[in-house]
């Protein structure tokens, strides 16, 4: 709450922070600022300001502010000895307190597990924290081993640090924890 009487430079520093600390990813990022009528436009202004000046780049450089949102550090590294990514899956914009049946891409990924021509054998989930919430990877992960697909995720110990085809976690999605069995050493992947 922003009063009449508040130090608008420090107001809008915090309210920008608030806003985009982690990309706006995290459970307690600012989402609304009530701002008092006296000095919404000036704050307004100041915010759009500072909002617009924020670094976007590489997460691992010490001088970004904002990092990629549709990339993961192991990427290139993932695709270089698993496969090609054939298709991606982003939820912009949406909580990742939402159930995946209500967010529109993860809702689509769902779908397209089903099929049999989906045109991939495994799923990479590259920023975790923004993909699940609470119960969700619980909840989610069978069904992808219910499909056959893996269910990859990198930042955590998953298939790109060698643990084979199906790895998730410190385990695979196949049987007793290893790899999907018939696996490919190469496969088409999806970036969830």
């Amino acid at each position: 709450m922003i009063l009449d009487d508040a130090d608008l430079e420090r107001a809008v520093e915090c309210a920008v922070f608030g806003s985009y600390y982690h990309q706006g990813q995290i459970c307690m990022a600012t989402n609304r600022v009530i701002v008092d009528a006296s000095v919404h436009d000036e704050f307004v202004d100041r915010f759009v300001e500072q909002a617009h000046a924020l670094r976007v780049g590489d997460p691992r450089n010490p001088a970004t502010q904002i990092g990629g949102t549709g990339s993961w550090r192991g990427r290139g590294a993932l695709v270089e000895r698993h496969g090609e990514i054939v298709v991606e899956f982003f939820d912009v914009g949406q909580s990742r307190s939402i159930p995946w049946k209500r967010r529109p891409e993860a809702a689509r990924l769902l779908e397209v597990l089903k099929r049999r021509d989906r045109g991939f054998e495994a799923v990479v989930v590259g920023e975790p924290q923004r993909a699940f919430y609470g119960n969700q990877y619980g909840l989610t992960f069978p069904v992808f081993a219910h499909y056959g697909v893996g269910l990859w995720v990198p930042e955590v110990g998953g298939a790109d640090q060698d643990q084979g085809p199906g790895a998730v976690g410190d385990g695979g999605a196949g049987p007793g924890g290893g790899p999907l069995p018939g696996w490919p050493p190469s496969l088409r992947l999806s970036a969830g």
